[in-house]
């Protein structure tokens, strides 16, 4: 194709985890308020989604390292060698895992169910694409995290989306194809998430591809109608996304620094602007950002997790909004320091306010705060 222009939920808490392995690896031109003319959004029940990522791997699983080894900066030939160098900050407790480890992959969702997550927002590359300064392996390696993590994810009755990310000639021709790929392998699993009876797609900067307007409506001629959710950075790319045809968007980003959007004091009024428009508005929290092991030369969007402050701050703004969803940014995205997954102190990987919630606290900290505003958002507590 050519585009040119209850029943509780199980409760599984008696797993006992193997872990050995894992431990060896160890913004401003405004857009009239045009009206989407689909019917509203219907009322949706609170929902939490994590940003997932689920490009790592390890010799013991993949035969290779993946993202744990990477270039020391974009433009080297240098890189980090695990296990022993590697571009992180906080070390997680599970070790240098492999994403394709249906064991680590079940003890990640069984953390996710315990805190209150509903749905993983997984970045996926597709079937075969890679970023500019990955190897040629890494081509469909997380469309192989996709599809455990989706067999994984119903045991735990959590839901997974896709956040189709920047990728090496992205365009509106290769989104095209992307979404029928998942429509075809995936969106008839029962874990993939719908939204209005529509399976979700995330996509990140949406306004950076040309034209993509023409894939959504080929695909509507398809008879493949997505619920898209799209990034955004400045004011007027909320209309953006309605003219393309979303449903809704979201912040992504952990530090308030990194966009207009992502500012929380401007929160409320993209609120009111993408409700005005008929489509929903999504903030995303993070508890911190500290890029400086892959950017050796800036951390300017840095953000200190001042020992759990600025998450909290970032909670309070986003249940402000009244949002029916919010995005928590991330997981486990070690190389950019969000990650709110266990972590553990070792030789060279020392707690403190900035990366994490300061010295000799627990390495369960941020689990243990986002259990808590999940539980506030949601009307659980007080």
């Amino acid at each position: 194709m050519n585009i040119h222009i209850s029943t509780k939920r199980l409760i599984i808490s008696s797993f006992i985890i193997p872990i050995s392995l894992f431990l060896l690896f160890g913004f401003e031109t405004v857009y009239p308020a045009t009206q989407k003319t689909v019917n509203r959004p219907k009322i949706f029940r609170k929902q939490v989604f994590i940003e997932y990522f689920g490009a790592f791997g390890n010799p013991a699983i993949d035969k290779r390292w993946f993202s744990w080894r990477r270039k020391i900066y974009k433009y080297t030939s240098e890189y980090y060698e695990p296990p022993n160098h590697s571009p992180i900050q906080l070390f997680p407790r599970l070790g240098l895992y492999s994403s394709h480890d249906k064991t680590l992959l079940r003890h990640h969702c069984a953390m996710l169910y315990e805190i209150g997550v509903d749905n993983i927002v997984l970045q996926w590359k597709g079937a075969n694409r890679t970023d500019d300064y990955e190897e040629p392996e890494y081509a469909g390696y997380t469309d192989e995290t996709l599809k455990l993590l989706l067999d994984v994810a119903s045991e735990f009755q959590l839901k997974v989306t896709v956040r189709i990310p920047l990728y090496e000639s992205r365009s509106n021709e290769s989104v095209f194809e992307d979404i029928v790929y998942l429509h075809k392998k995936y969106f008839n699993h029962s874990s993939y998430l719908k939204i209005n009876e529509k399976p979700a797609v995330f996509i990140y900067d949406p306004h950076e591809i040309n034209n993509l307007y023409l894939a959504i409506q080929q695909l509507k001629e398809n008879s493949i109608n997505c619920f898209f959710v799209g990034s955004i950075n400045t004011k007027n790319h909320v209309g953006i996304a309605v003219e393309d045809g979303f449903d809704g968007v979201f912040t992504y980003f952990a530090s308030e620094a990194s966009t207009w959007c992502s500012n929380i004091s401007h929160w409320k009024i993209l609120k009111k602007d993408a409700k005005d428009r008929g489509i929903i508005f999504i903030p995303s929290v993070g508890p911190g950002y500290n890029d400086e092991k892959i950017d050796r030369w800036r951390n300017d969007n840095g953000r200190s997790r001042e020992g759990g402050q600025y998450y909290d701050r970032m909670w309070k703004a986003a249940i402000e909004t009244r949002p029916k969803f919010v995005v928590i940014n991330s997981f486990n995205n070690w190389m950019e320091t969000t990650a709110i997954e266990p972590v553990v102190e070792k030789q060279g990987f020392r707690f403190d306010d900035n990366i994490w919630s300061g010295s000799g606290t627990s390495g369960d900290s941020f689990m243990e705060m986002t259990k808590k505003w999940i539980d506030i958002f949601k009307g659980f507590k007080q």
